[in-house]
């Protein structure tokens, strides 16, 4: 559905996703089982990215494409999971949670290019300068961040499609710091605000 929404008009160069339903709240719930516990082993850590990529698994399957570009995102899941060690609860969490939008926006660029040979690439937040305070759970935009977004997506070539994280952006230390409820909405208005685009529309399924 995303890819023929894009198609039905070539204005259409800037996607903001979010993670698909139930994703964050499995994220959420995997980050607050981990915290309360005295360890997490690496086989715990494992079992609960089998779930996160069966979740994903299906709509590849559906394409026929393999999920190995992935990996370093699954990698990098991995790493945050088992990373607990002086962060509070609050930076744990979004540094989980994120990774629904990460996977959900590099699957659709991939299939973009995969199956419909259209021109996109993945961005995610810190690609785009999308910074923030470090109000884990609510962050609060970067008044420097409006000029960086813009200066950004003008390098980008008409001809390709840009596939954005939504829901968070990142401090000045790279963490990521998520906006709260509606914080994927509040991203694409963000971005339609700094490329000063004609329309913004939102999309729900």
């Amino acid at each position: 559905r995303v890819v023929d929404i894009i198609r039905k008009d070539e204005r259409r160069r800037i996607v903001v996703v979010s993670a698909p339903s139930g994703i964050t709240d499995t994220l959420l719930g995997m980050a607050n089982e981990n915290y309360s516990k005295p360890d997490v082993t690496e086989e715990t850590c494992m079992a609960q990215i089998k779930i996160v990529r069966g979740k994903f698994d299906n709509t590849l399957a559906h394409y026929k494409i393999e999920s190995g570009f992935l990996d370093s995102l699954y990698a990098q899941l991995e790493k945050e999971l088992v990373s607990r060690e002086n962060r509070s609860r609050e930076e744990y969490q979004d540094a989980i949670a994120v990774f629904g939008e990460r996977i959900n926006a590099k699957l659709i660029a991939e299939i973009m290019k995969i199956a419909y040979r259209l021109k996109s690439r993945f961005v995610n937040a810190e690609d785009m300068g999308m910074y923030t305070d470090s109000k884990f759970g609510n962050a609060t935009l970067n008044y420097l961040s409006p000029t960086l977004i813009s200066q950004y997506f003008e390098k980008v070539p008409e001809n390709e499609i840009c596939v954005v994280t939504g829901y968070y952006g990142v401090d000045n230390l790279h963490r990521p710091v998520t906006f709260g409820r509606g914080g994927s909405n509040y991203v694409a208005a963000v971005i339609a605000s700094a490329v000063k685009a004609e329309v913004l529309e939102n999309f729900s399924d």
